[in-house]
């Protein structure tokens, strides 16, 4: 009797090992942290995307260490017997990495979003201070080495452009930031030519108010030529009649000083003669009676000093002609009109006509913001 009930009571004891077992491992597989880790992973995989490593960098690094620390301990308790494995670090890690990886999503997109914002701004911002800037800056005569500044700018907005389409707006920002140090330097420079330029300002408004003066008195017509914004304007007996658009040569800021330097000259002149058919390859021309004696005595000066060389002259034949209209600055020291603007102003000239040529009759402020007018 106690064999038999030995023997059941062996059979149970093992069904109840094998039972207690079963149920071990089917709690130990129930509280496997796999759900825990797949959520980090898929959270690291979202904010590499967005662009984590450039947005955040440190807060990605940080949740990398958190997911590959609970990694690290998911495998060191797998190597455990089933029924000793604790998972309890395994999740305190997951957990940690979760929060973390939800804020590096989080500030990632923010960031993501300012890049983008940012970077349009800033190439929106150039565009128009180039818009405003770049028609008077491609005509000032600059040394090439400072133009060549200018286009090495233009074409990083350019690629910032390129990249911001791509949504790279890392690698857009910096082409940005290096295209605005070129184009504002370059800029900065070419307003100091200006106004060391407008240093003249009170001399040339007082030899204006001085023709215009005259004009009045003497009841007769007068033409004055400003070089910027660059205009011809027509006055009878003091009063403004026509304004027409001009065009110089490069080297245009300044005073003429000699043959071949493409500088139109500055000071009072008048008419010489009236010139058109085969006396003129320009249309139509008034001829001025440069050089003056201004003129020479400035260029005999110039000599004594040896700021001209020997064998160069004082130049001469500077005209009012047409041929003109070109949008840019190509004579040899004359004024260009168009010619339907030259066929009117040479029908109100004549031999002797005043011509007043000066840098400007306005401030250097309100001559920027007047130069949108030469355009048009």
């Amino acid at each position: 009797m106690r064999k038999i009930r030995g023997k059941k009571w062996g059979w149970s004891v093992l069904a109840g090992i094998v039972l207690g077992g079963t149920g071990l491992f089917l709690c130990t597989k129930e509280g496997s942290p796999e759900g825990e880790i797949e959520e980090v992973r898929q959270l690291l995989a979202e904010a590499e995307g967005a662009g984590a490593l450039n947005y955040s960098p440190q807060l990605y690094k940080e949740t990398r260490f958190l997911y590959d620390s609970a990694m690290i301990s998911w495998r060191e308790e797998n190597k455990k017997w089933i029924v000793f494995r604790d998972y309890s670090t395994v999740r305190s890690y997951a957990r940690m990495a979760k929060e973390k990886g939800k804020r590096t999503l989080e500030q990632t997109r923010e960031k993501h979003q300012n890049s983008r914002e940012n970077l349009q701004a800033g190439i929106d911002r150039l565009r128009e201070e180039m818009s405003v800037f770049e028609p008077i800056f491609n005509l000032l005569p600059l040394p090439a080495e400072m133009k060549e500044k200018y286009t090495q700018g233009k074409l990083l907005l350019n690629e910032a452009e390129i990249a911001f389409k791509k949504g790279d707006y890392p690698g857009g920002s910096d082409k940005s930031v290096r295209s605005s140090v070129l184009v504002r330097y370059a800029y900065e420079e070419a307003r100091k030519l200006l106004e060391a330029y407008f240093v003249q300002l009170p001399q040339w408004q007082a030899q204006l108010k001085t023709a215009l003066e005259n004009s009045r008195e003497r009841k007769d017509e007068l033409i004055v030529v400003e070089k910027f914004p660059p205009r011809c304007v027509y006055y009878e007996r003091g009063e403004m009649k026509y304004t027409f658009k001009v065009e110089f040569g490069k080297n245009w800021i300044g005073d003429k000083r000699c043959e071949g330097d493409r500088a139109t000259p500055e000071g009072n002149y008048r008419v010489e003669r009236k010139l058109e058919g085969n006396a003129t390859q320009y249309y139509k021309a008034l001829l001025l009676n440069y050089p003056n004696r201004e003129d020479e005595e400035e260029f005999r000066q110039l000599k004594r000093r040896g700021k001209i060389a020997a064998e160069i002259g004082i130049g001469g034949l500077i005209e009012i002609h047409g041929k003109g209209g070109r949008g840019t600055y190509w004579t040899n020291g004359c004024v260009a009109l168009a010619n339907e603007d030259m066929n009117l102003l040479y029908s109100l000239a004549r031999k002797g006509t005043p011509i007043l040529i000066i840098g400007s009759s306005l401030s250097l402020e309100k001559a920027l913001k007047n130069y949108g007018y030469a355009k048009n």
